[in-house]
């Protein structure tokens, strides 16, 4: 009984670590009509996109541009940096929820997710 116990600790600290692993958390402070950037690394070459998961609940900041940049352009299939373009419109604060997927993947499991936290003041 204790070895059953004992494993199943084992494997809840293991998917803890893991789950830290995989979920990031971030903050940002803006101003009104302030434009800023988030900058997450990405490989396009592997198929997943960094996906904005709850733009349309989103009240106090616009999306208002997006890029991809390769880290080096030489290399085939080197990592890059994909840059979310916003502008904050109204006080208050909001979560922007971003998850690492294949767009044409309807699975809601993803590699990574990360959440920033935004104050608008």
């Amino acid at each position: 009984m204790k070895i059953k116990n004992i494993n199943w600790v084992i494997f809840l600290a293991i998917f803890a670590c893991n789950t830290e692993k995989n979920q990031d958390t971030n903050s940002k402070q803006v101003h009104i009509d302030e434009n800023f950037t988030i900058e997450l690394p990405a490989n396009h070459t592997t198929g997943y996109r960094w996906q904005l998961e709850n733009m349309k609940s989103i009240n106090t900041i616009d999306s208002i541009g997006y890029s991809y940049t390769v880290a080096d352009s030489i290399v085939q299939g080197a990592d890059g940096v994909e840059i979310w373009n916003f502008k904050a419109v109204k006080k208050g604060v909001d979560t922007l929820k971003f998850v690492y997927a294949k767009p044409w993947e309807k699975s809601t499991q993803s590699t990574q997710t990360k959440s920033i936290i935004v104050q608008v003041k």
